[in-house]
């Protein structure tokens, strides 16, 4: 049987490849190769190969099969361009020969932090499970773990804090259950009603959160917020009705008075022209509905099995999750970096706009976010406190990192920032050990856990300190009972399979089995 890998992925991308051809054909040795093009012995079904592969392009010859990624990845052109590539054509129209990481469901809102799906997809096959498996996402930000898991014919549960996180999770799954033309349905009739709302922002909003929007809002600006709002919730469909609700929310820092292109809280005053959030948020909506609706058609002949999303942390979802204790078959997640990015406040605009949380709630919230970076002096003392009395719970390396910044940063006259990062690291350490322990109660003895993990860096003294999170989280699994399967580094020089002592990379997989008792 011949194959052809696609030829301009990354280096960590094609062991992923290999990993994932040895899995479904179980032919142990495959290795890389220079050339894109594979020729193997194998009684695996062409049909299998063609519908499950992530970092292929042909599977057979005379003629050579598109794999079904390749025709998802298509989805980006619109519904047109998927009809001219058949998975099984042999003259395609031209496929696109780049990297294509955001595509049909998976580009519907911007989301920073998220992963790939085709590294899902390949993970799903590194791991062996097979349709009607439980696929866990601990921190599930976006969705992109559960509607691949969705399209493999697979369930999924996941997990995560942020509410609008939750809220676009479960649109991206739901969505997967309607009619396409339902979208262009609704679309129709938000475009019927807007025409007949009377907007009063004083109804939308309590006091206190109109008051902290109008901080950041022009006047003009929340008042055709709330007219698209008003007209979206004429759509009966709970799920319908959320997606166009992600659609406003994708808009929002651009009729805003945040600094665009800055993840921290940061003011840019500036002219609103009234309509302009109307206009954005169709064509928004117009933009996407191309989009969705050829990948749609692209997955409507699939089993499609159930997907769950839970707004909470991993540590305290126990009672809502009991169904999937000790059954979940495999975790694949991106946990958020230690200290890295302040995921609530970043998406606060949208969480208040859409009602998701109030504002006096955020700090309560962040307190309870794994790598959150804003506290108090109050609860800086608490955190440290609390790393004292549990520390030898985490591994010698983390402890020396957290004390080594500790001894310059509790200095007096240093800044509050930095006073605070030696809690804050303890924190994130100790909340990985948590939600890692939590999530092994969920998983079936034997299974996978693919945690990707990136790194960050701070000053100490003057001198730049490497945060190595993919190490301490690989070592922190001994604590955990999982044994240390593969480590693969994502640097994007090179990539190798196996553990180093110093990888020097800003972001690896790391892969864990749960002991068998």
């Amino acid at each position: 049987m011949k194959l052809k890998m696609k030829s301009y992925i990354k280096p960590f991308e094609k062991v992923l490849a290999v990993m994932e051809l040895r899995s479904l054909t179980g032919i142990e040795d495959i290795e890389i190769s220079d050339a894109p093009e594979y020729i193997i012995d194998s009684d695996v079904p062409e049909e299998v190969l063609i519908d499950n592969l992530a970092y292929w392009e042909t599977v057979g010859e005379n003629p050579e099969k598109k794999t079904r990624q390749v025709l998802l990845e298509n989805t980006y052109r619109g519904e047109e361009s998927c009809r001219q590539l058949s998975l099984f054509s042999e003259n395609g129209m031209n496929i696109r020969q780049t990297r294509l990481l955001r595509y049909g469901l998976h580009d519907i809102h911007e989301y920073r932090g998220k992963f790939f799906p085709q590294l899902v997809r390949a993970c799903i096959n590194i791991s062996g499970i097979r349709e009607g498996s439980i696929v866990l996402d601990p921190f599930c930000g976006s969705g992109t773990t559960l509607c691949e898991a969705k399209i493999r014919g697979m369930q999924s549960v996941g997990v995560d804090l942020n509410p609008l996180s939750v809220m676009i999770s479960r649109v991206k799954t739901g969505i997967l259950d309607v009619d396409k033309n339902d979208i262009s349905d609704a679309y129709t009739l938000i475009r019927k009603e807007i025409e007949n709302v009377k907007s009063d922002v004083s109804k939308r909003w309590n006091e206190a959160d109109r008051k902290y929007l109008q901080g950041w809002f022009d006047e003009e600006a929340l008042g055709d917020i709330d007219t698209v709002l008003c007209a979206i919730e004429k759509i009966d469909n709970e799920c319908m009705r959320d997606l166009f609700k992600i659609h406003l929310s994708n808009i929002l820092r651009e009729v805003s008075w945040q600094k665009e292109s800055d993840l921290r809280v940061r003011k840019a005053v500036g002219t609103y022209q009234k309509g302009d959030a109307i206009k954005k948020f169709f064509e928004e909506a117009e933009r996407q509905a191309v989009k969705v609706a050829a990948y749609l058609e692209a997955v409507k002949n699939l089993d499609k099995p159930e997907s769950t999303v839970l707004e909470g942390n991993m540590v305290n979802i126990v009672k809502d999750a009991e169904a999937y204790m000790g059954r979940c078959d495999v975790i694949i997640t991106s946990p958020p970096y230690a200290t890295a990015l302040p995921y609530l406040d970043t998406d606060r605009l949208s969480i208040l706009v859409l009602g998701l949380m109030h504002r006096k709630n955020f700090p309560e919230r962040n307190a309870d976010m794994v790598g959150n970076r804003e506290i108090s002096e109050k609860k800086r003392k608490e955190l440290w406190q609390v790393y004292e009395n549990r520390k030898s719970e985490l591994t010698q390396e983390i402890q020396d990192l957290i004390e080594k910044i500790a001894a310059e940063n509790h200095k007096p006259g240093t800044g509050f920032r930095r006073k605070n990062l030696p809690a804050l690291l303890a924190k994130y350490f100790l909340d990985m050990l948590d939600a890692m322990i939590a999530a092994n109660r969920m998983l079936k003895p034997g299974a996978l856990a693919f945690y990707v993990v990136g790194n960050n860096s701070t000053m100490v003294a003057g001198k730049k300190v490497i945060i190595d999170t993919n190490i301490f989280l690989w070592n922190l699994a001994d604590k955990i009972g999982w044994h240390k399967e593969e480590y693969i580094d994502m640097d994007m020089l090179k990539a190798k399979l196996g553990y180093r002592n110093n990888p020097g990379t800003t972001e690896a997989i790391l892969i864990f089995k749960k002991e068998v008792h």
